[in-house]
């Protein structure tokens, strides 16, 4: 995904890491299983709220037809890719 940063009035976009989100463990009997940890539900939670908060940076600042073009795209990623081009 992306990291936002904002430096002197401009915003920018870069590659970050993907939070890894849980562990799963199984025994041979399949008896046990454990979630994610506390941390990672964190991360995860965090990380949910700065893509979002990228996205609507992201729509905040283009122009009406570039957001129609952006408007289908699933990721923070695939939208900046579009207005690079655009």
């Amino acid at each position: 995904m992306l990291s936002m940063q904002k430096t002197f009035g401009a915003i920018l976009i870069a590659p970050a890491p993907v939070p890894f989100c849980c562990h799963l463990y199984i025994t041979a009997d399949d008896s046990t299983t454990t979630g994610p940890t506390a941390d990672e539900v964190a991360a995860e939670a965090q990380w949910q709220k700065d893509k979002q908060l990228a996205r609507s940076l992201l729509t905040q600042k283009i122009p009406d037809d570039t957001l129609l073009c952006i408007h289908a795209k699933t990721t923070v990623k695939l939208r900046w890719d579009v207005i690079v081009l655009d």
